[in-house]
């Protein structure tokens, strides 16, 4: 793979998980409220900031603090708050409604996160669920952009090092 391949990769990239990171944000101040906006700008600008570092530096720190924020927003925002606590209950709950269970017992077993007053609001089971779709792009174009930067490193090594064009 080339370079280009892995630009367009980076891009692909940083869309997904700015975009995961507005819903989530949205999420999060629709239940914490106005304080929780300045962790929300910051968390929907770091990735960009980052990618452009190191699209300035090409550096292994720059390259790692941006998988490392990615793996937190997917893994936390998205597959615990987003699948454990979102889509997992939003199933228990319409399984329960519809087979005459006890949807509070069935909810406190799966629940991961503490319960929030809002469970049950449209807007913010529906970001929820969203938060955890988007982190699933985010994650599929991370590794693509992985692979592609790694690909392209490993390439310009072997022109660089004729010792190496043979393996």
């Amino acid at each position: 793979m080339n370079s280009s391949i892995a630009s367009s990769y980076a891009k692909l990239s940083v869309i997904s998980i700015t975009v995961t990171a507005i819903i989530t944000s949205v999420h999060h101040v629709y239940r914490e409220g106005p304080g929780f906006i300045v962790p929300a700008v910051l968390i929907v600008l770091l990735p960009y900031i980052l990618m452009r570092w190191f699209g300035g530096s090409g550096g292994n720190i720059a390259l790692g603090a941006y998988g490392l924020l990615n793996a937190l927003i997917i893994v936390g925002l998205g597959i615990v708050d987003g699948f454990f606590d979102r889509v997992v209950n939003a199933v228990i709950t319409w399984y329960a409604a519809s087979n005459g269970e006890a949807v509070d017992r069935l909810d406190r077993a799966f629940r991961v996160l503490p319960q929030t007053p809002l469970a049950g609001d449209p807007l913010y089971e529906i970001t929820g669920i969203l938060t955890f779709l988007a982190s699933m792009f985010a994650a599929y174009y991370l590794y693509r952009f992985m692979r592609a930067t790694f690909s392209a490193r490993v390439a310009n090594a072997r022109d660089v090092h004729p010792a190496l064009s043979g393996v």
